[in-house]
C-alpha cells in the first residue's frame, strides 16, 4: 500500500551592496539584457548527498540535492539562467553542503522577482520548484530577502493502516479486510510527497500545486479534500452506507497535483447475507431444486446471486477464512428418506456452479438420518455436524483438500446423554460449545477443554453434558437454533409446538442468555423477544450482519426479517413485536429460508 509524506522549506537568502550602474554578464550565468541599478547576491545552499541519512531526504530550508540551475526573471523580463552544479565555479562545498552565490542586479521600486529549480543546466531538464517575491529595492541600499520555494510534486505516497478495521462493527466478520460494508468508522492517512528528481519534500513552505483528493465511492470521504503543504495528514472516513454498484472489492482514493496522478486502493468488502433455501416449508418433504441465494446489505430487493449447482435441500450455509462456502444439505429425499451431503463451493460461487469438493456420505450417519447444524470450531481446524441419529460428527477440516468422502477421516462426538437429535449449535469465542435439543428441551454447554482434537474414534459421553441444561421448558417448548455473538451472548429461538399437526405455533420467541452465567441449571433467560415473525411459526435461521442487525428467517412465510441492533442489547430487554428494519420476501419457489450466515 502506498504512503504519501511531507515537503521542505527552501530558503533564498539574498543579500547585496547598494550601488548603481552593473555589468550586463555575470561570471558562471547566461545573461539576458536587464535595467539595473541596483546589484545584490541570493546564496543558495544545497545539500550534498554525503549529507543526507538518505538520498531521498530534504532538509528544512534547502534546495532539493538534485537542483542543476536556477532561472531567475525580475518583473517578467528575460530570464538568467545560473549554474549551481556540483562544477559550478558559483559554488563552494563545506560541510557537506554547497553554498552557492547568485549576483544579479534589479532596479530601484517595487520588483518582482520569480525564481525556477531545475534539474539541468540552463533552465533545462526537470523543474523542481517555483517561488515568486515582491521586494522594494531602494536605491544605495542592500537588499536583502527570503525567499520560500514552492515545490513540484512528483510522487504521492499514501500510507494507511486499514488491517483490522472494524469501524463500529461488533460482529466483523474476521474474514473482512479493511472496510466493512455497513460499518462505519475512520483511518488517518499519512503521505510522503516527493519532487520530480526523488527527494522526499519536507518544511512549511506550500506546494506549487495543492494536493486535490477524491473518491470512487461518495460512501467515503477523505477530509481534507485538499492538501497543501507538507506534513499534512488526512483523514479517511467511511459512512456506513451501501456501496455503490459498481464497488466489488475496493474504493479507490485519488490524489491529483498540477499534472500528476496517484490512486490509492482501499480494500473493501461488501457484507452478503447468504441464505440456504430448501425449497419447502419445514415439516414436509422438499421437492429439490433448493439454492442458496445472497443478497446484498441493505437491500430488500432480489438476491444479487444465486448458486443452485450441486444443491438439493441446503439447510445451512457457512464460510471458512479462505471465503469458500460450505454448504450442509439433506439431498434428495427417497422414500422419505433424506441422504445428507456437504458441498464447498469456491468463494463467489454462483449458478450452476460445480463444488470443489463433496462430502458424500457422512460416516457414521444413516442414509436415512437428516443433518441440521453445521458449524467450525474458533480456529476452523474441525467441522462439527448435528444428525438425527443424535450424534454430532466432527472432521478435520485439513482433510477437505480435493478429496471425497472415502478418503475423509471422521471423528464422532457421542452424545448419548440426550433422547434426541442435536439441532442447534454454536461456538463463543473461547471455544465452548452450546448444543440446542429439542426432545430433551433443553441446551448444552460443552466446555472448551473437552472438546475433541483431530483424530480417530473420539467422543465425548453424557459426563460431559449439563444435566437440565439453561432452562425446563415443558414437553411442548423446543430450544432451535443458536447463535452466539462476539460479546458472549447467547441467543435461542424457542418453538411452542401446537398439539394440532401444521397449527400455528403460537407464543414463540427469541430467548437471549448471558453466558458469563452459565454453567447453570433450569437458568432463566435474561431477556426475549416475541411477537413479530415469532406469532405464528419458529424461526428456522438467526443471525447478526456485521453491523449487529438481527435476521431471523420464516419458512413458513418465506421472509427474512431484519431487527436493529439496539432491540438486542439490553441485559433485561423483553420486547413484543419489535420494531423491523426491513423484510426480505424470497419469493416463489424455491423459498423455504433456513440457515443464513453474513460475510464478503
Amino acid at each position: 500500500m502506498k504512503k504519501l509524506v511531507a515537503f521542505v522549506l527552501a530558503t533564498f537568502i539574498l543579500s547585496a551592496c547598494g550601488g548603481g550602474g552593473g555589468s550586463s554578464n555575470m561570471p558562471g550565468s547566461t545573461a539576458k539584457t536587464q535595467s539595473k541599478s541596483v546589484t545584490g547576491s541570493v546564496v543558495i545552499s544545497i545539500p550534498t548527498s554525503a549529507s543526507q541519512s538518505s538520498a531521498k531526504v530534504r532538509y528544512p530550508q534547502f534546495v532539493s540535492p538534485n537542483a542543476s540551475s536556477v532561472e531567475l526573471s525580475v518583473n517578467g523580463g528575460a530570464d538568467t539562467n545560473f549554474d549551481v552544479s556540483s562544477t559550478s565555479s558559483l559554488c563552494v562545498t563545506a560541510s557537506n553542503v554547497r553554498n552557492c552565490t547568485l549576483s544579479f542586479g534589479a532596479p530601484v521600486g517595487s520588483d518582482t522577482f520569480a525564481f525556477l529549480i531545475f534539474t539541468g543546466a540552463n533552465g533545462t531538464g526537470t523543474q523542481l520548484a517555483s517561488a515568486s517575491t515582491t521586494q522594494t529595492i531602494s536605491a544605495g541600499t542592500a537588499f536583502n530577502f527570503t525567499v520560500a520555494l514552492n515545490a513540484a510534486i512528483g510522487t504521492i505516497i499514501p500510507t494507511v493502516n486499514l488491517n483490522g478495521n472494524q469501524g463500529n462493527c461488533p460482529n466483523g466478520n474476521a474474514n473482512f479486510n479493511g472496510i466493512n460494508e455497513g460499518c462505519g468508522g475512520s483511518v488517518q492517512v499519512t503521505f510522503t510527497i516527493e519532487d520530480p528528481s526523488g527527494a522526499t519534500i519536507t518544511g512549511t513552505a506550500p506546494f506549487a500545486a495543492p494536493i486535490n483528493i477524491t473518491t470512487s465511492d461518495p460512501s467515503v470521504s477523505v477530509t481534507p479534500a485538499q492538501i497543501t503543504a507538507p506534513g499534512q495528514g488526512a483523514t479517511l472516513s467511511y459512512s456506513g452506507a451501501a456501496f455503490a454498484a459498481g464497488v466489488t472489492n475496493i474504493v479507490n482514493v485519488t490524489m491529483t497535483a498540477g499534472g500528476y496522478t496517484s490512486s490509492l486502493a482501499v480494500p473493501v468488502d461488501r457484507s452478503y447475507l447468504y441464505v440456504a433455501n430448501s425449497n419447502a416449508p419445514a415439516g414436509t418433504t422438499p421437492a429439490g431444486g433448493g439454492n442458496i441465494a445472497v443478497y446484498q446489505f441493505g437491500s430488500t430487493g432480489p438476491p444479487v446471486r444465486t448458486l443452485t449447482g450441486g444443491l438439493s435441500n441446503p439447510v445451512v450455509p457457512i464460510l471458512d477464512a479462505n471465503d469458500k462456502l460450505w454448504v450442509l444439505d439433506n439431498g434428495p429425499y427417497f422414500a422419505g428418506n433424506s441422504h445428507p451431503y456437504i458441498n464447498i463451493y469456491a468463494a463467489g460461487a454462483t449458478g450452476n456452479a460445480t463444488p470443489i469438493s463433496q462430502i458424500t456420505t457422512l460416516v457414521g450417519v444413516d442414509s436415512n438420518t437428516s443433518c441440521e447444524a453445521m458449524a467450525f470450531n474458533p480456529a476452523q481446524t474441525e467441522l462439527f455436524v448435528s444428525c438425527d441419529d443424535d450424534q454430532i460428527h466432527v472432521f478435520p477440516t485439513n482433510f477437505f483438500g480435493s478429496a471425497t468422502a472415502s478418503s475423509l477421516q471422521t471423528v464422532s462426538l457421542d452424545d448419548d446423554g440426550w433422547s434426541g437429535p442435536p439441532v442447534g449449535m454454536a461456538f463463543d469465542n473461547s471455544g465452548n460449545l452450546y448444543v440446542a435439543n429439542p426432545l430433551s428441551n433443553s441446551i448444552g454447554q460443552y466446555v472448551v477443554a473437552t472438546l475433541p482434537t483431530s483424530g480417530a474414534n473420539q467422543s465425548i459421553f453424557g459426563a460431559h453434558y449439563m444435566s437440565g441444561g439453561f432452562a425446563s421448558w415443558p414437553a411442548s417448548v423446543s430450544p432451535l437454533i443458536l447463535l452466539v455473538d462476539n460479546a458472549g451472548t447467547l441467543y435461542s429461538s424457542i418453538a411452542y409446538y401446537n398439539s394440532v399437526a401444521g397449527g400455528p405455533d403460537a407464543n414463540n420467541q427469541l430467548a437471549i442468555w448471558n453466558t458469563t452465567a452459565i454453567p447453570c441449571t433450569n437458568c432463566a433467560p435474561s431477556a426475549s423477544l416475541t411477537g413479530g415473525v415469532f406469532s405464528t411459526h419458529a424461526p428456522e435461521g438467526i443471525m447478526f450482519d456485521a453491523v449487529g442487525n438481527f435476521y431471523i428467517s420464516n419458512p413458513f412465510a418465506n421472509t427474512i426479517t431484519e431487527y436493529a441492533r439496539a432491540t438486542m442489547t439490553s441485559a433485561t430487554l423483553n420486547t413484543n413485536n419489535p420494531t423491523v428494519l426491513r423484510t426480505i420476501n424470497t419469493g416463489a419457489s424455491p423459498n423455504a429460508p433456513a440457515g443464513m450466515t453474513i460475510g464478503p
